[in-house]
């Protein structure tokens, strides 16, 4: 299967087998148009690239066992009893498994690291053990033995973190320690003899803690780890392939089909790429969505308008500063009129970029649906409202 334009969430592609077999791997939906085969991929893929690629017990081993710095043999079993939708909503980016007496949440995270993660950590544990326990099983006398939990995030957003981390439920706790080391005031007013150092050290501890291990696995802080999974070497040269290209400007859709061609013809994950190239894509669309570039444009437009308005503020700033300051003094004036012209600057500034985004929004839907794009997928991929898309197909059959 060759790729050779992605185009508004269609792919327009070559294959090699049948058609019908390509839309059944895919999930896809497929129409012919002067010989050539469009694919539109449908953008309920909850899955991430990561999952797909680690969410099966090989490649569980082989990441696994990077981390660990271990080597785990096929004779050691693994269970994968991943939660859907636990952690985040969207997307699947989330491996659990049972090894060797442990349960393992292995999370890959691509925005800002939330301090929040112990606790949805411990949210997902406990539905975890709720899931794998008879529920009256609670109930017993003689305690049930669990596996224990370990929790691993692989980090590769944009953020500069450091290259190891852990983040801790306790953090999160209104009182930590304080009403521990009152109870050992009190032990002491009362007489009681002094405690050892390591009973306080007990006190003072939190009551419950969890512990969350992020690694951060963007290209040249993971060397290691990408020395022994060559796996996540080459997910993380796709991943890396991808930002560098956006940092060149090149547009998502061309961004990802050229990081996709590299890692083929440079070695990287050629089996998983061959198989599942142009899902691979879709879900890719849905990682680096055309939203996140839309708010590129609208920020980007922000900035400008920010930029002009303060130009035109400074300016109207001192022309209303010099009348004021006549009537209550220059100094004034010229102060009180700078804070209002950027104020007002900033407004105008702001509407001004507003209505240039929608315009190239706009814009954007018309080119696709001269391209043939359907008015229902230009609907959802702009955001505009079914009413807006047929008024510029309108516009276009006239």
């Amino acid at each position: 299967m060759y790729l050779i334009d992605i185009t508004y969430n269609v792919c327009i592609i070559v294959i090699n087998k049948p058609i019908k077999q390509i839309v059944v791997d895919i999930g896809a939906t497929c129409y012919n148009k002067e010989d050539t085969y469009y694919m539109e991929i449908n953008r309920q893929h909850k899955s991430s690239v990561f999952t797909e690629l680690f969410g099966n017990e090989e490649k569980i081993r082989e990441l696994y066992g990077a981390i660990k710095g271990k080597t785990y043999s096929e004779s050691v079993e693994i269970e994968i009893n991943t939660l859907k939708n636990a952690l985040f909503k969207g997307r699947v980016n989330d491996i659990s498994f049972t090894v060797g007496g442990k349960i393992v949440v292995l999370i890959e995270h691509q925005s800002t690291i939330t301090e929040n993660m112990p606790l949805r950590c411990l949210i997902y544990i406990a539905r975890l053990y709720e899931k794998m326990l008879d529920s009256r099983g609670i109930y017993k006398k003689n305690i049930i033995e669990l596996p224990a939990p370990e929790f691993i995030v692989l980090y590769n957003g944009i953020d500069d973190l450091p290259d190891k981390q852990t983040l801790k439920l306790s953090t999160a706790f209104m009182e930590r320690g304080d009403s521990a080391e009152s109870g050992i005031e009190a032990l002491t007013e009362t007489g009681i003899e002094a405690l050892t150092e390591t009973e306080m050290e007990a006190l003072t501890e939190p009551v419950m803690e969890l512990a969350v291990r992020v690694l951060n696995i963007n290209k040249g802080r993971s060397n290691e780890l990408e020395k022994r999974s060559k796996t996540l070497e080459g997910y993380v040269s796709l991943i890396d392939r991808i930002r560098k290209n956006q940092k060149d400007g090149i547009p998502i859709e061309e961004a990802t089909a050229e990081a996709v061609r590299f890692c083929v013809e440079n070695g990287y994950l050629c089996d998983f790429l061959k198989i599942h190239g142009t899902e691979v894509m879709g879900m890719l669309f849905t990682e680096f969505n055309m939203d996140d570039a839309l708010d590129v444009a609208r920020e980007e437009g922000r900035e400008d308008g920010h930029r002009q308005g303060r130009q035109q503020g400074q300016l109207e700033g001192r022309q209303q500063g010099q009348l004021e300051g006549r009537q209550q003094g220059q100094l004034e004036g010229r102060q009180q009129g700078q804070i209002e012209g950027r104020q007002q600057g900033q407004i105008e500034g702001r509407q001004q970029a507003l209505r240039e985004s929608e315009e190239k929004i706009r814009q954007s839907a018309k080119n696709a649906l001269l391209e043939g794009v359907s008015v229902e997928l230009v609907e959802k991929i702009t955001g505009l409202s079914k009413d807006a898309v047929q008024n510029l197909q309108n516009e276009i059959i006239e």
